[in-house]
């Protein structure tokens, strides 16, 4: 009888000691460095509860990659600590993601976990992935097709639908940046990579599906470089809305800035970076209309060489906030997409001189900045203020939980500041 079954007792063995490696993790924070916290100067610590500072560590002079890490006021999480599956599948995942994990997995389930390609409001959970197959050889144009997948939570009825991508084989890769619920259409923001006399470009698109049916309705460029660029020149076109921001959104905007490799005579020669313009394109995710439109109050900055980087730009309705950091202040420029105009202006001193780059981020109506440097003497770390009076609500420094452990240098930077 044994024998007719050693086959199925070997091969669930091997499977349940495979899924006991995967989920086991690979390390712990006393193995790979030391423990940092955030530590308050000043202010309400509320106002940092949801943050995470994407960092990685460095025992003493800079050499390799170093150690991949997370802060947040509650400690440090290793990249290492984490099992494979969690390393693989999503290190510091955001909490939607595994709230809808919890709540519906049976819909979840095969889902990539970027939130860019959810939506979610009272009556729909919506999801839309781009998916492609290889039609010749790497680099060749590819098949692409939408993964729609829509969740209606009243009656749980679902409407999934693949469809294919119209003129799909001109692209060279897709993107899902935004997508939205209006009416009784989904809509779906892409960034598709295009090839135009020889280069490749950046569309943006917004395709539009029926929201009972999931049959494709139309297909709009929001966006694309009309002009032809020198072999010394470049466009970056990106969507500004954050990807953490899953739900109802009045507008959807794109940044296009155009760079030209120009030689810097007056220093060493060397070729720098010069902008030689920057626009914006929004859609009302309601109504379909697309503005374009310019913001003169920030053409100084551009002429100095500081630009207003994606991350530092909040939309907030019909109101999008732009920083700009210029050493010893940040300027932040509140313009109105409904009417076109700049509303006002603000500034938020800083208490202490940051580095040259600092990492900055506007988000649910504040400012946070965060020195991408921090070392044992670094006096202070992170800084946050309201984006409409510019005061500071909050200030503190990163610190080693156990400093008397661990009394070498160390260097730890600072990559980027994610919203859980």
């Amino acid at each position: 009888m044994m024998k007719r079954y050693w086959k199925l007792i070997i091969l669930t063995a091997a499977v349940v000691l495979i899924l006991g490696l995967f989920y086991t993790k690979t390390g712990t924070a006393n193995d790979i460095g030391p423990s940092f916290t955030i530590k308050k100067i000043q202010g309400n610590e509320e106002e940092i509860s949801n943050i995470l500072l994407d960092a990685n560590y460095y025992q003493s002079r800079p050499a390799g990659s170093g150690h991949s890490l997370q802060i947040s006021a509650e400690g440090t999480k290793y990249f290492n600590e984490q099992s494979i599956a969690e390393q693989l599948f999503g290190f510091g995942w955001d909490k939607q993601i595994e709230r809808w994990q919890k709540e519906y997995r049976g819909y979840m389930r095969g889902k990539w976990p970027s939130l860019s390609s959810f939506f979610e409001n009272g009556k729909f959970l919506a999801y839309a992935d781009v998916n492609y197959n290889f039609i010749e050889s790497i680099g060749s144009s590819r098949d692409f097709t939408f993964d729609i997948d829509i969740l209606h939570k009243e009656t749980e009825d679902r409407v999934k639908r693949e469809t294919e991508v119209p003129n799909r084989n001109q692209y060279y890769s897709m993107s899902v940046e935004n997508v939205q619920v209006i009416d009784d259409v989904l809509k779906v923001f892409t960034s598709n990579q295009v090839e135009h006399q020889g280069n490749h470009e950046i569309e943006i698109h917004v395709y539009t599906f029926d929201i009972q049916t999931g049959e494709l309705l139309d297909d709009k460029i929001i966006v694309e470089e009309k002009e032809s660029l020198d072999a010394n020149q470049w466009a970056e076109i990106m969507i500004l809305n954050k990807h953490e921001h899953i739900g109802e959104e009045e507008y959807v905007l794109a940044k296009v800035l155009n760079v030209e490799h120009v030689q810097d005579a007056e220093n060493s020669g060397d070729y720098v970076e010069q902008v030689q313009q920057l626009y914006f394109v929004s859609y009302n995710v309601e109504t379909g209309e697309i503005k374009q439109f310019e913001i003169p109050e920030i053409k100084p900055f551009l002429t100095a060489g500081i630009s207003p980087i994606p991350d530092k730009a909040l939309i907030s309705g019909s109101t999008v906030y732009f920083a700009i950091f210029t050493t010893d202040e940040i300027d932040v420029y509140s313009y109105s997409l409904e009417t076109n105009s700049l509303q006002g202006s603000q500034k938020v001193p800083l208490e202490k001189s940051f580095s040259d780059s600092p990492v900055i981020k506007v988000a649910h109506e504040r400012i946070y900045i965060v020195e991408w440097i921090n070392k044992r003497d670094t006096d202070k770390s992170i800084i946050v203020a309201d984006v409409e009076s510019g005061e500071i609500v909050y200030s503190g420094r990163i610190e080693l939980q156990e400093p008397e452990e661990h009394s070498g240098e160390y260097e730890l930077y600072i990559h980027d500041i994610i919203f859980n």
